[in-house]
C-alpha cells in the first residue's frame, strides 16, 4: 500500500532520528527556556558529526490525510508543520515541543531542506504513511510516549525501518529505551 514508504538514506543526516514522540497527556516538561509542553519530539544525531538543523522541518499528518500523498516531498496543507533551527552534536539529542492536539492515531516524518525524507513514524491503526508496518498509540490518559528501542550490537538508536519493531510505549521521558541484556 501507498502508506508503506521507506525513509531515504542518503548521508550523515539520515543518521538523525526520531527517537521519541510524545503526545499531549501526562506530565510536562520543562524546557530549557522555562516553558512547559505535554507534547515533543525528541531527535538523536547517531553521527560523528554536527548536524546543522537549518531548512528540516517535522511534518504531521493525521486521519484526514490519503495515503497516496506519503511519498510526495510537500505534504498538503492538512499537515502540522514544526520548522527546526539550531544544530545536534555528535551522540547527542534535542527534545522539540509540538502541538498536535490531541492522541489520534498520525504519522510524523522528519525531512531536509530539499524535501528528503530521513525518518517517518506511522502509529495507530490507521495512521496513514509509516515505515513497513505501524507501531503503536499511547493510551489516552496513560502519560506514555513511543521510544526507539537500542541497537545492542551497536549501542545505537535501532532503525530497522519497520515502525512497529523499532518503537515501544514507555513511561520514562528518555532517548531511547536500553532494551539490551547486561554483561556479567
Amino acid at each position: 500500500p501507498f502508506g508503506q514508504i521507506q525513509a531515504e538514506s542518503p548521508s550523515l543526516a539520515s543518521k538523525l532520528l526520531i527517537s521519541e514522540i510524545k503526545l499531549g497527556d501526562g506530565a510536562e516538561l520543562t524546557f530549557p527556556d522555562g516553558s512547559k509542553s505535554r507534547e515533543f519530539v525528541t531527535l538523536y544525531n547517531q553521527s560523528s558529526e554536527t548536524i546543522s538543523l537549518s531548512g528540516w522541518s517535522l511534518e504531521y499528518v493525521k486521519l484526514d490525510f490519503s495515503p497516496s500523498n506519503c511519498s510526495i516531498a510537500s505534504w498538503p496543507d492538512t499537515s502540522a508543520t514544526r520548522n527546526l533551527s539550531g544544530s545536534i552534536a555528535p551522540g547527542n539529542s534535542i527534545t522539540v515541543k509540538r502541538a498536535l492536539n490531541d492522541g489520534a492515531d498520525g504519522s510524523l516524518r522528519l525531512i531536509d531542506g530539499a524535501k528528503i525524507v530521513h525518518d517517518l513514524v506511522g502509529w495507530g491503526v490507521t495512521s496513514p504513511c509509516y515505515e513497513t508496518s505501524r507501531t503503536v498509540t499511547p493510551p489516552d490518559g496513560s502519560g506514555k510516549s513511543l521510544q526507539r528501542y537500542l541497537d545492542c550490537d551497536n549501542q545505537i538508536p535501532a532503525d530497522t525501518n519497520i515502525n512497529s519493531q523499532d518503537f515501544l510505549l514507555s513511561s520514562l521521558p528518555q532517548t531511547f529505551v536500553d532494551n539490551c541484556p547486561i554483561d556479567n
